[in-house]
C-alpha cells in the first residue's frame, strides 16, 4: 500500500508541472530551464526529483514487492522516455527504473517473462529513442567542444548515471543489448543506414557509432571491424570538412574499444590514421587519437 501511495503521489505531481510550465511559456516543455525561471515549478521539480529517487530506492530494497504495479510503473517510464520531455532528473529516474526491472533477477520465469511480454515488442521503438534523443551531441555540447575542449572530452569520458541522462540512457542500452540479443541487428542496421554530411545527419552517424562503442562484446560476431574501417571509416577520417571532426573523435574512440579484435593487418593503417589524427588542429580530437593510441593493447 504504501510503495502504491507513492507512485501515486509521484504520478500526481508530473501534471502540476506540466501547468505550470504554461505561466513561463504556452510552448514550452517541461524542462530545466522552465523549472528554473519559475518558483513554482522549481519547488515541485524538486518533489518529483525526491519521489523519483523513492521510488528507485524502494525498489532496490524490494522489487518483489514492485511486481504487482511492475506494468504501470514500465509503461510509464517508458513513455517519458520515448518522449524524451521532461526535466532531466525525473528522465534519469525512468532510464534507471526501466534498468533495475530488466536487469532484476526475479524468481521462476518472471525476469523472462517481463522481457518477453514488455521490452521486445518496444525494443526498436526505446532503442531510436535511446539515440535520438540521449546519445546525440547536443548544441550545449557543441558549443562546450569549442568553447572548453579539455573539459568536453573529460566530461564525455566520465561516467555517472546517477546524474548525467546521457550515462544512463547508456548503461540502459548496454543492458537491453546484453538480455535482449534480438537488438543487435537494429543496431548493426542503424550503423549501415547512417547517410549523409550535413550537421544533423553526422550527429545522427555518431550517436549510431557510439552505439557499436559501447556494445563491443556483444556485437562482436556482427560487425568485422577491421572490415568496417578499411571500407569506410578510413575514408571519413580523411575528410576535412569542419563538421566530420564529430565522426572523427568518434571513431578514435572505436578504436579505443574495439582493438582487441583488429587483425594485424589493419593495424598498420589505423595506426597511420590516429597518427594523422593526433596531428589535427582539433584539440578534442587529438585527445581521443591519443587514447587510442595509448591503449595498452594497441601499442
Amino acid at each position: 500500500m504504501l510503495l502504491r501511495s507513492i507512485w501515486q503521489s509521484y504520478l500526481a505531481t508530473l501534471p502540476l508541472l506540466s501547468a505550470v510550465r504554461y505561466t513561463t511559456s504556452s510552448n514550452a516543455h517541461i524542462s530545466d530551464e522552465v523549472i528554473k525561471a519559475n518558483p513554482l515549478s522549481k519547488t515541485i521539480g524538486k518533489f518529483i526529483k525526491i519521489m523519483g529517487a523513492t521510488v528507485i530506492d524502494s525498489f532496490s530494497s524490494s522489487p518483489t514487492s514492485f511486481l504487482c504495479l511492475c506494468p504501470s510503473y514500465l509503461e510509464f517510464a517508458y513513455t517519458q522516455v520515448v518522449n524524451g520531455i521532461g526535466p532531466e532528473r525525473h528522465l534519469i529516474s525512468c532510464l534507471t527504473l526501466l534498468n533495475k526491472v530488466l536487469n532484476c533477477d526475479y524468481p521462476d520465469e518472471t525476469s523472462n517473462q517481463i522481457q518477453r511480454e514488455f521490452y521486445l515488442p518496444r525494443l526498436k521503438e526505446l532503442y531510436e529513442a535511446l539515440i535520438t534523443k540521449y546519445f546525440l551531441l547536443t548544441e550545449a555540447d557543441l558549443r562546450e567542444w569549442d568553447e572548453s575542449p579539455e573539459i568536453f572530452a573529460i566530461g564525455e569520458d566520465i561516467d555517472n548515471a546517477e546524474v548525467k541522462k546521457k550515462s544512463c540512457a547508456e548503461v540502459l542500452y548496454a543492458s537491453l543489448i546484453k538480455h535482449l540479443p534480438q537488438l543487435v541487428p537494429i543496431v548493426v542496421a542503424s550503423i549501415q543506414n547512417s547517410q549523409g554530411s550535413n550537421l544533423q545527419a553526422l550527429l545522427c552517424k555518431d550517436a549510431c557509432y557510439a552505439a557499436a562503442q559501447h556494445a563491443v562484446y556483444d556485437l562482436w560476431n556482427d560487425i568485422q571491424f577491421s572490415d568496417w574501417f578499411a571500407s569506410s571509416l578510413i575514408y571519413e577520417c580523411q575528410n576535412t570538412e569542419p563538421a566530420f571532426k564529430i565522426i572523427h573523435r568518434r571513431i578514435a574512440l572505436l578504436v579505443a574499444h574495439w582493438v582487441n579484435v583488429l587483425t594485424p593487418q589493419s593495424r598498420i593503417s589505423i595506426y597511420d590514421t590516429m597518427m594523422a589524427l593526433l596531428r589535427t588542429s582539433d584539440i578534442v580530437v587529438r585527445m581521443a587519437a591519443a587514447y587510442a593510441l595509448e591503449s595498452s593493447k594497441f601499442s
